[in-house]
């Protein structure tokens, strides 16, 4: 789950601006939007972002999706002009005669466990990169990663199994997306690269993209249909059921409303 999204230096983006899921005191509205985590910080699970043209909310999408992408596709850094990952997604704050690094940061509440990770980033190479991990029970935070331009430094914990590999990680590289990639016995780059992939940041035209809501809605009503059914009440749809159908080719969305005779319409 999200905790708080960092850039810096990208876009239009060119101080250091979060993006946090933190609820203030006073959010009382919609309680099932609302999850407490182990140090009784309360999260909303989903947020918007509203404001006039040209106010930055677009390049905030744009700026996450290059997150998830870097990510995503930096093990393979190619894509079919034969542009890396890296020189196709670094696109730091134009006006300025300076080309400085990007830098993203987040923060994840997995697992009862909070990974803070990042990097800073220009197109040629990985300039840091980091990752840590704080026990939420304990409050105790442990090191799992700290990269530079020189060397590669593993937590106590990682460091056996990971330095065996860590010469075989290219410049251009993000550590974390070269060891999801192997089948470690620890698991802490997979869980946090799963993490990372599981946000789901959708535009304001989503609803014409009907591949979004084929993935993204059969996950929810396999585990969380009560949730979704309270909000699909509290935003007033009529929708009273939903469940869905997995042929071959398509999904089939299945919803019900309650009729003016009390009966279900399917």
């Amino acid at each position: 789950m999200l905790i708080q999204f960092m850039l810096k230096n990208i876009l239009s983006f060119k101080e250091e601006t979060v993006f946090d899921m933190t609820a203030i005191h006073a959010y009382k509205e919609y309680p099932c939007n609302l999850i407490q985590t182990k140090n009784h910080e309360n999260l909303v699970k989903v947020a918007s972002i509203y404001g006039a043209n040209a106010s930055g909310k677009s390049n905030l999408y744009y700026a996450m999706k290059y997150f998830q992408n870097i990510v995503k596709e930096s093990f393979n850094n190619t894509n079919d002009n034969d542009h890396t990952v890296l020189e196709k997604y670094y696109n730091p704050f134009s006006f300025e005669e300076k080309m400085e690094n990007s830098e993203f940061e987040i923060i994840l509440l997995l697992n009862n466990d909070e990974y803070k990770y990042g990097f800073e980033y220009n197109s040629h190479h990985i300039v840091m990169e980091w990752l840590y991990r704080k026990n939420l029970t304990t409050n105790r935070t442990i090191t799992l990663l700290e990269r530079s331009t020189k060397n590669i430094d593993f937590g106590a914990s990682i460091r056996k199994e990971c330095d065996l590999y860590k010469d075989q990680i290219p410049q251009d590289t993000l550590v974390l997306s070269f060891f999801n990639r192997l089948n470690l016995t620890n698991n802490q780059f997979k869980i946090v690269y799963s993490g990372i992939m599981d946000i789901l940041i959708v535009p304001s035209d989503f609803c014409e993209d009907t591949q979004l809501l084929e993935k993204l809605l059969p996950k929810i009503i396999d585990s969380n249909k009560d949730e979704l059914i309270e909000y699909l009440t509290a935003i007033d749809t009529g929708i009273k059921d939903i469940d869905y159908i997995d042929t071959q080719n398509n999904i089939i969305f299945i919803t019900s409303h309650q009729g003016k005779d009390q009966k279900n319409i399917h």
